[in-house]
C-alpha cells in the first residue's frame, strides 16, 4: 500500500510540474512561430487566424503540457527495461 501511494504522490508531483511548465513553454512555441514566419508573414498569419493568438497559445501549452509527459514516460519505460536486463544479467551467473 505505502508505495502504491510513492508512486501516486510521485505523479501528481509530476503532473503538477509539466503543468506549471508547459506554460512558458507554450511562449517559447510562440516565439518560434514569430521567428520562422517572417515579420509581414506573421501579421497576415495572425489576421488570418482572425486574432486568435490566445488559441495558438493554449495549443501550445497543451502540446508541452502532453511532451513533458510523454518524455516522462519514455524515461520511465527505458529505465524499467534496463534495469530487467541488468537483473537478468544477475541471474545468469
Amino acid at each position: 500500500m505505502k508505495l502504491l501511494q510513492k508512486l501516486l504522490a510521485t505523479e501528481f508531483v509530476w503532473i503538477i510540474s509539466a503543468a506549471l511548465l508547459s506554460f512558458p513553454l507554450g511562449l517559447v512555441g510562440l516565439a518560434l512561430v514569430d521567428i520562422l514566419i517572417e515579420k509581414n508573414g506573421y501579421d497576415e498569419f495572425v489576421t488570418r487566424i482572425d486574432d486568435q493568438v490566445v488559441l495558438l497559445y493554449l495549443l501550445m501549452v497543451i502540446v508541452s503540457f502532453i511532451g513533458i509527459l510523454l518524455m516522462r514516460f519514455i524515461r520511465s519505460s527505458v529505465r524499467v527495461l534496463l534495469r530487467k536486463e541488468d537483473e537478468n544479467e544477475d541471474e545468469d551467473e
